[in-house]
């Protein structure tokens, strides 16, 4: 089975789940035989005011483009129970986006949830909440399922944009079972106070992960990520407002961020003023362990682009 990264969808805000059940019986019992895709969309819950529109009635518009994920990125796990919130960055020359369009299968409707986008909005990012309840993996096999998921745009004309396709894993099964340790990485948290990250394709073994105050005295309470080099400079990634569950990550200082409320990442490779900031990406955290990736921009110089990703369980 191929390997995924446990971070990213980026989130997703729409999503179409194509694979189907990838169960393996591990452990010689029988295990039970449902369809994942089946049981997902009866699971699904989204915002009120959703609607399903059928899709082979939809024109598509070629002039809209939905920023895919980061490299390296992909599986997003999604947990029984668990509030999603699905983000994506879009370009429309038309300004006539107005809503997600979310379908789990290959085939049957598309759900469209309304977003809020202001009127002639030519960029920008859309949210989504949405989840699965308990009784989705009730029939499935206790295994992690590796899922397709499409994400689409929904104009104001009645038309829909290509699909974009992202890797989610459901998880129905402990992130030790055999199946999860193939298609999640890192398949379990690490250890208090160890984890690691990577700025731009360096890897850091951190020596310090720590959820704590802002090193920079904002008085926020941010998740750190940490590495002394041998000049005596540090390498770090600093995380803000993370929440339990999966979030996507924020563009900072874009039009409509929040510093306050919005999840976001600053980073560098050397001591002194931060120099790179999230784009867009995702993070998931469970208490204190937290697993993270996405693609960034350098405040001085906003053509630049990179990655910072990592995890690792952080300690008071």
């Amino acid at each position: 089975m191929r390997k995924l990264t446990y971070l990213s969808f980026g989130i997703v805000f729409i999503l179409f789940i194509s694979c189907g059940d990838d169960d393996n019986n591990k452990g010689g019992t029988v295990a039970p035989q449902g369809d994942p895709v089946t049981s997902f969309n009866s699971n699904l819950q989204l915002p009120a005011g959703s609607y399903t529109v059928d899709p082979d009635t939809m024109e598509i518009d070629e002039t809209i483009d939905i920023e895919g994920p980061a490299p390296g990125s992909a599986a997003m796990p999604i947990y029984p129970n668990q509030q999603m919130e699905g983000k994506i960055t879009f370009s429309a020359p038309s300004g006539n986006v107005v809503g997600a369009g979310m379908r789990f299968g290959t085939s049957g409707p598309v759900n469209v949830v309304p977003v809020n986008v202001p009127s002639g909005s030519t960029s920008g990012t859309l949210n989504v909440p949405f989840q699965v309840t308990d009784a989705t993996c009730a029939n499935l096999s206790q295994v992690c399922h590796d899922i397709k998921c499409y994400e689409f745009a929904v104009t104001s004309d009645g038309k829909i944009s290509k699909a974009n396709i992202r890797d989610v894993a459901l998880m129905c099964g402990n992130c030790d079972e055999p199946s999860c340790k193939d298609l999640i990485d890192p398949p379990c948290p690490a250890a208090p106070g160890e984890g690691n990250f990577s700025i731009d394709g360096i890897t850091y073994v951190a020596d310090l992960v720590l959820c704590g105050l802002d090193p920079q005295g904002s008085g926020k309470e941010i998740i750190i990520f940490q590495k002394t080099l041998s000049n005596s400079e540090i390498a770090y990634a600093y995380l803000y407002n993370i929440q339990d569950g999966t979030q996507s990550l924020s563009k900072y200082a874009d039009t409509d961020f929040d510093v306050l409320n919005d999840p976001y990442i600053l980073s560098a490779n050397t001591s002194g003023t931060f120099t790179r900031a999230t784009v867009s990406g995702s993070v998931t955290r469970s208490g204190n362990s937290v697993t993270f990736n996405c693609t960034t921009f350098d405040i001085l110089d906003e053509n630049y682009s990179g990655t910072v990703a990592g995890n690792g369980t952080c300690t008071q």
